[in-house]
């Protein structure tokens, strides 16, 4: 049963059920580097997600590593120290990495390449927050629309003159949709 699919120029890769990849190609026109990487990807095992660039394919592992085979001439297949990862990416000349804290690595192109054109400059990305993050943003926020009710609270009891009616349904509303806010806000679990 094949679960995912990756292809690239005259390759294809299936993902398997159980975690192992397979190959098919036109052998030849097949470059030597990935031809010599085959029996390799055959003996992968627990791949959860595969991805193929223009001479090279990634696979993400079951414990957050990558492998990778193929043509490395720019540095595409260095994967091997990644940890954490939970997405995939291979592009031309390059692999890009998604860290389980949303943090995003790449290969670094040799500098003898030719293919720089800045596609590896993602160390300031960040995806998603931490569950750290998430709750302090809750927090503050919560905090935030707190103080705005009580401010909100101070006027209303100071209402006078002609447009007290409207001002008073005005801060209502307000009220209304703050608790509402918080309301979600607290109830809101996960990140």
């Amino acid at each position: 049963n094949i679960v995912a699919i990756a292809a690239c120029g005259d390759r294809s890769f299936g993902l398997h059920a159980d975690g192992t990849v397979v190959l098919t190609a036109n052998i030849s026109s097949l470059e030597d580097a990935l031809r010599d990487s085959a029996p390799n990807i055959a003996q992968w095992k627990e791949i959860v997600s595969i991805s193929a660039g223009l001479r090279h394919v990634v696979a993400l592992c079951k414990d957050g590593t990558v492998i990778a085979a193929g043509d490395n001439s720019s540095g595409q297949c260095e994967v091997f120290k990644w940890r954490n990862i939970v997405a995939i990416a291979a592009g031309t000349f390059h692999t890009l990495g998604l860290r389980s804290d949303g943090t995003v690595v790449s290969t670094e192109l040799s500098q003898n390449s030719g293919h720089r054109y800045g596609q590896t400059n993602v160390e300031k990305w960040k995806l998603w927050k931490t569950k750290e993050e998430f709750q302090r943003e809750k927090a503050l926020k919560i905090n935030e629309l707190k103080k705005e009710q009580a401010n909100l609270l101070v006027e209303l009891q100071s209402l006078n003159g002609i447009f007290r009616i409207t001002d008073e349904k005005l801060i209502k509303m307000r009220l209304s949709e703050i608790e509402t806010e918080i309301k979600a806000l607290e109830e809101k679990r996960g990140y």
